[in-house]
């Protein structure tokens, strides 16, 4: 998946292998199939959160285990299994899509 991205939208987005994930990271064997982890973007506040899933796999933030949420910033790394992924927002404090309806 290296120089691919993501689309999250509103609300909560879970991430698996699975192809019913709003993130689906199918070829990665050390992600949990279902709710290895999710993103929450909370349109009120404009924020990013990433939280530990359901999954038996552990989740990193910035090398640091996931226990409970944390608040994402740009550049943040999240690592599930063997897999990172770069946090790089497009819309936040500055800028939401909600704004465009």
């Amino acid at each position: 998946y290296k120089g691919e991205s993501f689309s999250l939208k509103s609300g909560r987005n879970n991430i698996g292998r699975a192809l019913t994930m709003d993130v689906a990271l199918a070829q990665e064997k050390t992600v949990s199939r279902e709710r290895h982890a999710s993103i929450t973007f909370d349109p009120q506040q404009k924020q990013f959160f990433v939280q530990s899933g359901e999954g038996r796999g552990l989740t990193y933030l910035n090398k640091e285990l996931l226990m409970t949420f944390k608040e994402l910033k740009k550049g943040d790394i999240i690592t599930l299994g063997s897999c990172e992924l770069l946090f790089y927002p497009l819309c936040g404090e500055d800028f939401a899509w909600d704004d465009y309806e």
